[in-house]
């Protein structure tokens, strides 16, 4: 891979890379090609499509189909990336990404905070600082740069749902259940 010196032209290149339309980041390594299984859910108002390009950024190591070694001038790389940090091109059951959040699908869905209004506990309000182009997308959560030191590169740990609980309003229990505790301990995350 890249000395400590180069880590950023892992993902970034600063000659002959693609600037990704809508997200004004130079690119240094293919974007992925795959077709996804999305999300889907009974419950779900959203309407969920394929990843765009900001999610692609990471699923162009996380779907397993490029190799986290080809960038720049390594087109030919041979090691991909597995156990639980490859996601696959099956999306169906973790969270959903690419889709638009904003006041009409939070007035939609109880659980949902009004992402114009609601502080994401980062300097201003959840469609500021955590959409991109008004959706939710890898980087809603993960925070690629990992500033934050957290585990899975995540924006905030997951104690108390706190990551979850920025766009997520905490749930009464229902059918039964309690949801107290950390939301991964029914729902898939990843």
């Amino acid at each position: 891979m890249s000395s400590r010196r180069e880590v950023c032209i892992v993902c970034h290149a600063s000659h002959k890379a693609q600037t990704v339309p809508g997200t004004g980041l130079i690119w240094g390594r293919p974007l992925t090609a795959a077709i996804f299984k999305t999300y889907s859910s009974k419950t779900l108002k959203a309407s969920v499509g394929q990843p765009s390009a900001s999610s692609k950024f990471c699923l162009s190591c996380h779907d397993g189909t490029i190799a986290v070694d080809r960038f720049g001038s390594n087109q030919g790389g041979m090691a991909f990336i597995s156990g639980s940090a490859k996601l696959g091109t099956d999306l169906s059951r973790v969270h959903p990404v690419s889709f638009v959040y904003d006041d009409a699908l939070a007035g939609a869905v109880k659980h949902l905070k009004l992402p114009s209004v609601e502080p994401s506990g980062f300097g201003s309000a959840i469609a500021k600082d955590l959409l991109r182009n008004g959706k939710v997308e890898c980087v809603s959560c993960h925070e690629p740069h990992n500033k934050t030191s957290n585990a899975a590169m995540l924006r905030r740990g997951l104690g108390e749902a706190g990551l979850c609980r920025i766009c997520h309003k905490a749930m009464p229990p229902t059918s039964g259940f309690s949801h107290a505790g950390k939301c991964g301990d029914c729902h898939s995350l990843h």
